[in-house]
Formats: structure tokens, sequence, C-alpha cells
């Protein structure tokens, strides 16, 4: 708390009787963070108590980072939207269990496995995507399929999988991740510099973005899995389960 907070990262805990099992979806834990943008807490100290925040979307679909992506889906579902202007992370917050003498991470977000292990003493439990689960699960964001846009989207750097009869767009994280670019209906580019933080915080926009085109497809490149890549990694693979 003292190292990351304020800030993306979620910690879990034993719950007591005081928080509903509302809140928590019948598990015996909860799970807890302190934002760190300035309206956040500004609402949390009006309300004078914690706040129960579910995701600001529909149940499985791409994450929103701005006012505009909450209102194109729950616009009539919600009677009032705080809009402080877009997120800076750009993913939601890495969440962490304090269990069996060790750490582990549930799911990986806007704090790295690497800054963590670079915090605790403890034995650390790296993030494990193999354990994605169709059931029952431990944290929010495990479901094998999550994020997910209504266009199909493929996870891949290979131009065969393009057909010149259905109109494609490209997500890539730099000019480098997939160069020959004239197939496509329509290409994003996260980073011209390979920048990960700007990557990052452009990451769900640019999948809003590319979702409105009216496309056959979105194929979207891997990112160098380390630091927020491994985050932006576990958000396509979930995101592009229901279409493979």
């Amino acid at each position: 708390m003292e190292r990351f907070w304020p800030g993306p990262l979620t910690l879990i805990f034993e719950k007591t009787a005081r928080v509903s099992d509302l809140v928590t979806s019948g598990l015996p834990t909860v799970a807890v963070r302190m934002p760190a943008h300035s309206v956040a807490r500004q609402l949390i100290a009006k309300a004078d108590v914690p706040l129960a925040a579910p995701s600001a979307n529909l149940f499985g679909r791409t994450s929103p980072t701005t006012a505009v992506h909450v209102a194109d889906q729950l616009a009539e579902r919600i009677d009032y939207i705080l809009d402080a202007g877009p997120c800076d992370v750009g993913v939601e917050s890495t969440i962490l269990r304090f269990a069996a003498g060790r750490f582990e991470i549930l799911r990986p977000g806007g704090v790295t496995q690497e800054e963590l292990s670079d915090c605790v003493n403890q034995p650390f439990v790296q993030y494990d995507s193999s354990k994605n689960t169709d059931t029952k699960i431990d944290a929010p964001g495990q479901l094998k399929e999550h994020y997910s846009p209504q266009t199909p989207l493929v996870v891949s750097e290979d131009n065969t999988i393009l057909k010149p009869d259905r109109k494609t767009g490209l997500l890539r994280f730099s000019e480098d991740s997939y160069p020959d670019v004239k197939s496509f209906e329509r290409v994003i580019t996260l980073s011209e510099t390979g920048n990960m933080l700007e990557a990052t915080s452009r990451f769900f926009a640019a999948i809003h973005e590319l979702d409105k085109l009216d496309l056959d497809l979105i194929v979207a490149t891997p990112f160098p899995n380390h630091g927020l890549g491994i985050a932006l990694n576990d958000r396509l693979q979930r995101a592009a389960h229901r279409f493979v």
C-alpha cells in the first residue's frame, strides 16, 4: 500500500460480515484499491464510505476508458456519468493476493510483475494465464472470454489470414510489429516509437474505434511479453477467445 497506493493495484482480503455478498459475488474475500485519480478520490470523500465499484461496461465486453465508451454500452441503464477525462493508465488494476505465505497475481494490470517482485520479500508467484476458466473465478477478469468487441478479433502476425473479400482492421503495437499494412481497411498503431506506456493508454480506445467501423475482422499483434505487455497480451487472449 505504501508503495503503490493510490494507484492501479487491487489487494485481496478476507471479508467480514460487514461486506455484503452482493459486493463479492458470494466469495469469502473482497478486492480493495485506492484510485489515484483526483475526481474518483473526491467522490469517495463525498460519499464518506467505501464504494462498491463494478466495471462500467456490459459483462464480457471491451473495457471503457472514456465516458463515451461508457455511454455507448450503458446509456439506457444508468442515470449519470461523471466524466473526468480519459483513463491515464489504460488497463485495469493488477489484482494481488497473499495466501499460504506467498503473493500471487490473479490479474495482470497497471502495476507490473517486475515492479511487484522488486517490492516484496516473500515468495512471489508469477501470473499464469493457463489458469483461465469458464466457471469459478477468484477475481474479475479471469474468464477465458472477456473484453470482447462485437467484431471478431484474432491475435496474429501472419498475413495469410487476410482474405480479399473481408474488410479487416489492424491493431499493432508499433510500426515494426506488422510492417505490411496495404491490405487493411484501417490501421491503428498504438505507439510509433514502441513506447509501452503510450500503447497501454491507447489500447482499449483503439479496440473501441475499430469495433465501430463495420469491419469483418480485427487483427491484433501480440506485445512483448514483459512489463505492461503481459497485461495487454492477457486482454487480447481473452478478447479473441470466442472467435478462435
